[in-house]
């Protein structure tokens, strides 16, 4: 299963404990996980985002900053 995760980069530290808690499901390979972190520099943003969420299996938003203008 792939799941694509979006968050505000405001709220990092949400991102780094979601990826302790799926550690477990990476390592045995019933989980990959996407986020913009992994676009190359220089690539295009918006084409990348829309392939990683056009071959996820499921989305995760996290942010409660989300919309927030912090």
């Amino acid at each position: 299963m792939k799941a694509f995760i979006s968050y505000s980069h405001n709220d990092s530290s949400i991102l780094e404990l979601l990826h302790k808690h799926l550690a477990q499901l990476q390592r045995d390979g019933t989980l990959t996980t996407w986020t913009d972190q992994q676009i190359p520099i220089g690539d295009n943003l918006t084409k990348n985002i829309s392939t990683e969420l056009s071959t996820s299996d499921s989305i995760a938003l996290l942010s409660p900053c989300f919309g927030a203008g912090l």
